[in-house]
């Protein structure tokens, strides 16, 4: 329980430096750029639309780690909404990322 806890805490701490537009070198992809490339792109935008992305994935790892603490009966019912939440949200944030150049400068 104590591992669920403390990724618990630590993928919070990550979605507050993503959602205060200060993540950028979280974000895969982005901080393997040269530094050239990144300059053309809004590092706070992009920051920011990414911990929302992942605030959707961490409440549902919140929910889920509760649920695993109280033993619940819906936890594995959850688990199937929870995978399917994460994979439309990836795909959409793929989508939405990488179309009408949102990030550019």
């Amino acid at each position: 329980m104590a591992v669920l806890l403390i990724t618990n805490i630590v993928i919070w701490l990550v979605n507050i430096i993503l959602l205060t537009g200060r993540g950028s070198f979280l974000i895969a992809g982005f901080n393997t750029k040269p530094k050239a490339e990144k300059a053309k792109y809004n590092r706070k935008a992009l920051s920011r639309f990414m911990g929302l992305i992942f605030l959707s994935i961490s409440i549902g790892i919140t929910i889920l780690t509760v649920g695993a603490y109280r033993d619940a009966q819906w936890v594995d019912w959850f688990v199937w909404v929870f995978v399917a939440v994460v994979v439309v949200m990836v795909l959409f944030a793929v989508i939405y990322a990488n179309t009408k150049n949102r990030f550019r400068r």
